[in-house]
């Protein structure tokens, strides 16, 4: 069981192994050793995920008399310590990136404002229409495919579905806040080009080559709205208290019983 924990978590399938790692753990049917050892891999991913509560929980654990349960416990107290001396530097190195990001982003969009083309919503949310759609609009709740181009201020690409030569579905619930308001915007047949501001897109954190408070700029063509399907229907309310009427079958006045016949003799002719 613990071998499989392990194996679904490095096939990153961590939810799947973690699930296994919680019914382990604390089943004293096993033996300490691999106890100690699954609340070890709980605190490391914990470590990994950023949920302090999580760590807490395995590291008291470990912190028992079992010496089983003590060397897992100096083992996960290291990694902890490791952790947060790199956490630490990356923070220390990401403030200026950061604060530099955020800056050339938004003297970007201050300048792109003034061009006649653009305009600028409430939100800072910047688009140029390249080409009117005649289509469907869609809301928030529907699923949209579209082609799209995504580069930084600096034209960097970061994503491109139009480079993989394949358009991409996506649910505007599941997007960025910049698609979520732009996106319905537009109507099938569509082309925009959307300029974003960091708190729109992934604000301080960053994503792969997205950098912290990266603006973004994204080409969008919207080629078909696939809207929210139909909840099915609910079933026919019933109500508890009625009275199931009893079955009377329907006579017929006019129809004619037949005679009750005597019963027919024996083959020996008795009666």
């Amino acid at each position: 069981m613990l071998g499989q924990a392990i194996s679904l978590i490095r096939a990153d399938k961590a939810d799947a192994g973690k699930a296994l790692l919680l019914q382990l753990a604390p089943n004293e049917n096993f033996v300490a050793s691999v106890r100690g050892e699954a609340w070890h891999h709980l605190g490391i991913l914990a470590i990994s995920e950023g949920d302090e509560a999580a760590y807490q929980k395995a590291s008291d654990s470990l912190a028992t008399d079992s010496e089983a349960f003590k060397q897992w416990s100096e083992v996960l107290s290291q990694r902890k310590s490791s952790s947060d001396i790199i956490g630490k530097a990356r923070k220390r190195r990401k403030i200026p990136l950061a604060e530099k990001n955020l800056e050339a982003g938004n003297n970007f969009l201050a300048e792109n404002k003034t061009r006649e083309a653009v305009v600028t919503l409430e939100s800072g949310l910047q688009y140029e229409v390249i080409k009117e759609g005649n289509g469907t609009s869609p809301t928030a709740d529907d699923m949209v495919e579209v082609h799209y181009h995504g580069t930084l201020i600096s034209g960097d690409v970061f994503d491109s579905s139009v480079e993989r030569g394949q358009p991409s579905r996506f649910g505007l619930k599941g997007v960025i806040a910049g698609w979520t308001e732009g996106i319905p915007l537009m109507k099938e047949g569509g082309k925009r080009k959307f300029f974003i501001p960091a708190a729109l897109a992934y604000k301080e954190f960053g994503k792969g080559d997205i950098g912290p408070n990266e603006t973004l700029v994204f080409d969008i063509e919207l080629l078909k709205v696939i809207p929210k399907p139909s909840p099915p229907p609910l079933p026919p309310k019933v109500d508890a208290n009625a009275t199931v009427p009893k079955f009377v079958p329907k006579v017929d006045a006019n129809a004619t019983v037949p005679p009750v016949l005597p019963p027919l003799p024996d083959d020996n002719g008795s009666k």
